[in-house]
């Protein structure tokens, strides 16, 4: 994947994480936290996945 791909999803991910957040915010308040939680979880597992990619990828290129 280039560079400018990956800065590319990083920014409309970024645009549409921020204008779903706005959204929910105003026309769902009491959605609001909830939304919040499942985010976090969402970017933690994302990061989780991508550093075991990373691990794995290493572990099979050493073998």
């Amino acid at each position: 994947m280039s560079k400018f791909l990956f800065s590319n999803y990083l920014f409309y991910g970024a645009f549409f994480g921020v204008a779903t957040l706005l959204l929910i915010y105003y026309f769902l308040p009491d959605f609001f936290l909830l939304f919040v939680h499942l985010s976090t979880i969402c970017f933690y597992l994302a990061l989780l996945y991508a550093f075991l990619k990373f691990v794995f990828k290493k572990i099979k290129n050493k073998s």
